[in-house]
């Protein structure tokens, strides 16, 4: 199993840039919720999931690009290489492809303090996981309020 892990981040003023997308057949992405708070009734603690993102030689390209893996065993029950790496371009691809999921409020957070943030593209820092099959187990990490 392969899985990306992405950071959004979040600027104060919207950003109305429009990057083109660099392939020519892309995939149709679809979004999924999965709640993961401590508190079921709470609607904003949850984790999207994203299908379709990469084609599949989109993710055998990126997979082969990346050899130096590296043990990274978070949980017990999971076993993983993992590779970080700084890419721009993969990052503009993934928002251009995701960004409709995150128009309007979708795309909001408003902080403690009142201000309100826009979502305006991802984090270029990527993270390559590589799981062994029937190895992988979820980790939620507790956070203190």
């Amino acid at each position: 199993m392969t899985i990306f892990q992405i950071k959004i981040k979040y600027l104060r003023i919207p950003n109305s840039l429009r990057l083109p997308t660099t392939m020519s057949t892309e995939p149709t992405p679809t979004l999924s919720n999965l709640p993961f708070s401590p508190s079921p009734q709470d609607p904003t603690d949850f984790i999207h999931i994203i299908n379709n993102l990469l084609t599949s030689s989109e993710c055998a390209s990126i997979i082969s690009a990346h050899t130096d893996l590296i043990p990274s065993n978070v949980t017990p029950g999971t076993v993983r290489t993992r590779q970080q790496f700084d890419d721009e371009e993969l990052s503009t691809l993934l928002w251009e492809r995701i960004k409709g999921f995150y128009a309007g409020d979708m795309g909001k957070v408003v902080d403690e303090d009142g201000c309100v943030w826009r979502v305006s593209g991802l984090n270029g820092m990527m993270r390559l996981c590589l799981y062994e099959k029937g190895r992988f187990s979820v980790l939620f990490p507790k956070f203190k309020a």
